[in-house]
């Protein structure tokens, strides 16, 4: 039978561990309790940390604010101008964003790093519990890892005793993931080339093309992101080379067209409510140029004229066509209604592929010269 500090010691020394009931005198039993509520909150693999919102500005009370600036990971909101009931938010950089892998319900999620863990360190009792210094860590940490404020990575971890002297640990261990699935997939490094498409490809059929768009739409409806870019062909005109050089944070906006009801992290649907049902294309039309890429035409339901997305057979598969061409003021994301079926259209994404230094409508970006 196990016995109290009551039974045990005299009424002072009662006193000091905290008052009457099951006050275990080893700390032991109490670390492995944190160890084991740990080790199932946080999986092996990679961890992310839920922001807050899908809007311009996310809720990110768990970062210090001048470090995430100076590291150019984000911009921090004006408090003068946040709603009464928010903290700290922020937007992050279009260089930083490619830690963000994955959209859910309540936001998006950042990786933090690899297989999470927690140091234990010097334990007390009183109260009818342990308090424990705690240490969380990750393997290959983000450069977001760095920024955490020190409130959320060292702290003390509550393990309550009931009668019965089982303990529970009452401090929350998921490492702020929220939503966030426990192992997030997806390339965080911008790589491409100068340029992919199987030459001389024959024209798909308009089944084929009709499969990808449904495996590409059912990828985003299910939050795939990572899903959905190994279904595109993603061209990123702000780097170079341009060809590939996408992550899934490009995707974390891009939403279905076809979903039967639409989640709350769900963005903009990519065909940006143009079409009713994937057999109502029209034309597939060579392009006069660009490997294996041809252009889906169809009626815009909406706006009442033509426009287009693209495909591209890549390695024998065909994959829809994504360009990053312009750069948000929230998340900057790849658009796929690029309409380059219009010789305008398409003149200018391949003047931009060539590398000239232009906008989406083909202005330039570099200033004019000085009147002399």
């Amino acid at each position: 039978m196990r016995l109290s500090p009551c039974t045990l010691f005299a009424p002072p020394l009662v006193v000091l561990l905290g008052g009457c009931g099951a006050a275990p005198m080893d700390s032991e039993p109490a670390k492995m309790a944190v160890m084991k509520a740990f080790s199932d909150a946080n999986p092996p693999g990679r961890a992310g940390l839920l922001l807050k919102g899908h809007h311009i500005w996310l809720e990110a009370p768990y970062f210090v604010p001048s470090c995430i600036e100076e590291k150019g990971l984000a911009f921090n909101d004006d408090p003068r101008q946040r709603p009464s009931a928010t903290g700290q938010r922020i937007t992050p950089t279009y260089d930083a964003q490619r830690y963000l892998l994955k959209n859910t319900d309540q936001g998006y999620c950042l990786l933090l790093g690899v297989d999470p863990s927690i140091t234990l360190g010097e334990a007390s009792y009183g109260q009818d519990r342990w308090r424990i210094d705690a240490t969380l860590s990750v393997k290959d940490p983000s450069p977001w890892f760095a920024c955490i404020d020190p409130r959320y990575t060292k702290f003390q971890v509550e393990v309550v005793y009931d009668k019965a002297g089982v303990a529970t640990v009452a401090t929350p261990l998921d490492f702020m993931r929220g939503d966030c699935p426990a192992n997030m997939v997806g390339e965080v490094e911008r790589v491409g080339k100068a340029s992919v498409g199987d030459k001389g490809a024959p024209a798909p059929s308009k089944a084929e093309v009709v499969t990808l768009v449904r495996a590409f739409d059912a990828a985003l409806e299910s939050s795939d992101q990572a899903g959905a870019l190994a279904l595109s062909s993603c061209v990123n005109l702000f780097a170079s080379p341009p060809w590939g050089a996408c992550t899934v944070s490009e995707l974390l906006t891009v939403g279905p067209s076809f979903a039967a009801k639409m989640a709350p992290g769900h963005g903009t649907p990519w065909l940006e409510y143009g079409l009713a049902s994937p057999e109502d294309i029209d034309q597939i039309v060579k392009d006069a140029d660009l490997p294996g890429v041809f252009h889906v035409r169809f009626h815009h339901k909406r706006s009442d004229r033509p426009r287009s997305f693209s495909v591209q057979r890549v390695g024998g598969e065909w994959r829809m066509l994504g360009v990053v061409e312009r750069k948000a003021e929230g998340l900057t994301s790849a658009r796929y209604l690029l309409d380059l079926h219009d010789k305008d259209r398409r003149a200018i994404f391949v003047r931009r592929l060539a590398g000239e230094d232009l906008d989406a409508e083909g202005n330039s970006n570099r200033p004019p010269p000085e009147a002399e």
